[in-house]
């Protein structure tokens, strides 16, 4: 979350808390929603938490051909499996 929006979220949990108190589900979930809103996921990986190196953000295109990588060894996978248990006696 931007931490421009750090207070805003703080003051949702305190509502969301005070629903749960309540017993009011209903509010709890739609204060979550409000919550949820405020928060973002960008994909990045780090050389070491105790190093102070910096960050590096995933580019989508290095994903995108992440999941085409899997996607084939998941099919190739399956394939072999199914060779191996028709070769079964």
């Amino acid at each position: 979350m931007r931490q421009s929006e750090a207070a805003a979220a703080s003051e949702l949990q305190e509502r969301m808390n005070a629903a749960l108190n309540a017993l009011n589900p209903f509010e709890y979930e739609r204060l979550a929603g409000e919550q949820a809103k405020l928060f973002f996921f960008y994909p990045m990986m780090t050389h070491s938490l105790q190093e102070t190196a910096g960050v590096v953000y995933f580019h989508l295109q290095v994903l995108a051909d992440f999941g085409v990588v899997e996607e084939i060894a998941l099919r190739m996978l399956a394939t072999l499996r199914g060779v191996h248990n028709t070769n079964s006696p």
